[in-house]
């Protein structure tokens, strides 16, 4: 008798282990997923929005997969069968994440994070969606304890998903990156399946089950060697709370700073200097106010802004809210300036410095944060402004002007920022850095502007749309150009610097 109670509380505390390490894993993966996805796509709102339904949709499928199925084949080992089906899938993403992506783009930045999310992580996720109501079934001794059964199951399986998102995002990502939190989320599982099928004396059934394991783990291993073998060198890849951080050094005598896939600075090491045509009319926008002394830089990149305005003098306070940018910045591109850590609209919020002038520059990957280019985030910069103060904007968008340049037509992101702008400040100008995708450097105060026909005033073809906290279509308006800019890094990079 005590054998049996003793195999009987094993048996359900497996389940519960079963079941909790399932939710954990289903939690991570979507979390992950965004991560996957960011070097394609950026965190914007339509990965998030694609990720969530295919994980809805894949979780339904599997509830009632796992329902139809534990009801005809009420078995251990199939549950532990299907545990390790999951596996296989979630080691297969690193091998498909870059072809299926890079297929997917052509379907835009939409569209194609839904299909790229549906192939990559339907498969696992409705695989794992059939163990709880699979341990249900299985649980049943009787109809008088089903509630609690399923009660208790489904409560353990959701503190696994808590337990599974606070590891993920606040310790996880950080310190393995994505390859090998992929690989342990692929393991354990698969780990708990063939330990199932040892103790219950199926040796067979596991080594057949392990066989196409070690494949697939070869496989991924073959695919990390030939990702490697690229002429360019990657100097400092870490994954941060925020984005994948990277600086790479190209053969041309460059060395760039990349968030996601998304190149932030070029800089000239032969030379000594910073190579992006905004980063000049940064320098040029400081003499449109010659008596400045004081300057607040949102978003630091490789510390080009800081660079260039300390050296014509100016005290540089720099706000960046990811600590690896600012180690990259540090140790790669010799930034030695004043940083502030934290969100930029925040500082400018609680601060009670003063500054003349105030630069935006503030990227995540392929993605400006919406919610620093809204009426309020440019009301509470203006506010840590002296009077006559200027703010420098860096938005990329679309743009062209006819042969004179004196005809500017711009995409409907540039003509929102240009909007929001004025309704904030008296006065605002404009300079690109040329035709098509580029960036356009805002300048807005509200004291009058000296004469330079270098800048100029946005001319709306249709009237634009102000941007506020309550309504910001920013991802919306940005799409068209968001996907120009990646086709152009995805032909410059190929699948250099994916996974």
């Amino acid at each position: 008798m005590k054998k049996t109670i003793t195999k009987q509380g094993f048996i359900r505390f497996y389940t519960y282990l079963t079941v909790f390490t399932a939710g954990a894993v289903i939690l991570m993966l979507e979390i992950l997923g965004s991560r996957i996805m960011a070097p394609y796509y950026g965190n914007t709102i339509y990965v998030w929005s694609s990720l969530i339904s295919v994980a809805m949709l894949a979780l339904a499928a599997g509830y009632f997969l796992g329902g139809w199925i534990a009801d005809r084949r009420p078995s251990y080992s199939v549950l532990y069968g299907v545990i390790f089906l999951a596996s296989l899938f979630m080691l297969l993403i690193p091998v498909m994440s870059s072809q299926v992506l890079m297929a997917a783009n052509k379907l835009g930045p939409r569209y194609g994070a839904f299909f790229g999310a549906a192939v990559l992580f339907t498969a696992p996720l409705l695989l794992l969606g059939v163990v709880s109501p699979f341990a249900v079934r299985l649980s049943l001794k009787n109809i008088e304890g089903a509630g609690m059964a399923a009660g208790s199951l489904y409560s353990v399986s959701t503190i696994g998903c808590f337990c599974g998102a606070i590891l993920a995002g606040f310790y996880l990502i950080p310190v393995m990156g994505i390859s090998k939190m992929i690989i342990m989320m692929a393991v354990f599982p698969a780990l708990l399946s063939l330990a199932w099928f040892l103790i219950n004396g199926k040796r067979k059934a596991a080594v057949a089950l392990l066989i196409p394991f070690v494949f697939i783990s070869a496989v991924n291993a073959a695919n990390e060697m030939y990702l490697k073998k690229r002429d360019i060198s990657v100097i400092f890849d870490t994954e941060s709370m925020y984005s994948r951080v990277r600086v790479v050094d190209f053969a041309s005598g460059y060395r760039g700073i990349f968030l996601d896939n998304a190149m932030q600075t070029a800089y000239n090491k032969r030379e000594g200097r910073f190579d992006l045509g905004y980063i000049v009319k940064f320098e040029e926008a400081v003499e449109l106010l010659p008596g400045a002394k004081t300057v607040l830089s949102i978003g630091l990149g490789a510390g080009a802004i800081d660079r260039i305005l300390r050296r014509k003098g100016l005290d540089v306070d720099n706000v960046e809210i990811d600590e690896a940018v600012v180690t990259a910045a540090r140790e790669y591109f010799g930034f030695d300036g004043n940083v502030i850590i934290g969100d930029g609209r925040h500082y400018a919020r609680t601060t009670e410095k003063r500054y003349d002038m105030a630069f935006l520059d503030a990227f995540n990957g392929f993605s400006i944060p919406s919610h620093i280019i809204t009426k309020e985030a440019f009301e509470t910069i203006k506010i840590s402004l002296n009077e006559g103060g200027i703010l420098v904007v860096n938005v990329v968008g679309t743009g062209y002007t006819n042969r004179n340049g004196e005809d500017f037509t711009f995409d409907r992101l540039v003509s929102a920022v240009d909007a929001t702008l004025r309704e904030v400040f008296d006065n605002v100008i404009v300079r690109m850095t040329g035709h098509g995708v580029g960036n356009f450097v805002f300048c807005a105060s509200d004291s009058a502007f000296p004469e330079d026909s270098r800048y100029k005033a946005v001319d709306y073809r249709s009237s634009p749309v102000v941007l506020t906290d309550d309504h910001n279509p920013a991802e919306f308006l940005k799409s068209i150009t968001i996907e120009e800019w990646r086709d152009i890094e995805i032909r410059r990079s190929g699948d250099r610097f994916f996974m």
